[in-house]
């Protein structure tokens, strides 16, 4: 398989991730905290626990889906280096929020920070006969 197909399958599977990871904890976060802020602030909790959510859960889901494809891919790799890679593109997208176009850079670095920290070193998994890896 060519290098170019692997990391797109990995993109792909860091932007499932990334809409797993953060739609799970962002709903998480609106309903358990987002009552509290009263009916007349809930888009307002809505969109700062969604938000967060949205960054935390997503940072966490770009790294697992990143490391499932490269585990489906036959490739070893590490979800640390692909968490480490996420956060490092997080830290590089946020200077970006404030910007219009804010939220999909950071969520382009942080996938890309993902893709590469899950490819650095990955290294082909090496099947011994009767075992399956």
């Amino acid at each position: 398989m060519s290098k170019t197909r692997m990391v797109i399958q990995r993109i792909a599977g860091s932007v499932v991730g990334l809409l797993a990871g953060g739609v799970a904890l962002g709903g998480l976060l609106v309903r358990l905290f987002g009552q509290s802020w009263g009916e007349d602030w809930a888009l307002g909790a809505f969109i700062f626990y969604g938000g967060l959510g949205l960054l935390i859960g997503g940072t966490m889901g770009v790294a697992a889906g990143a490391t499932v494809l490269q585990k489906v891919l036959r490739m070893r790799s590490s979800f640390w280096r692909a968490l480490l890679g996420a956060v490092i593109g997080l830290l590089v997208g946020v200077p970006f929020v404030l910007t219009f176009y804010g939220a999909p850079i950071v969520f382009v670095t942080i996938v890309a920070g993902a893709v590469i920290g899950s490819g650095w070193n990955a290294k082909p998994v090496v099947s011994s006969g009767n075992i399956a890896v």
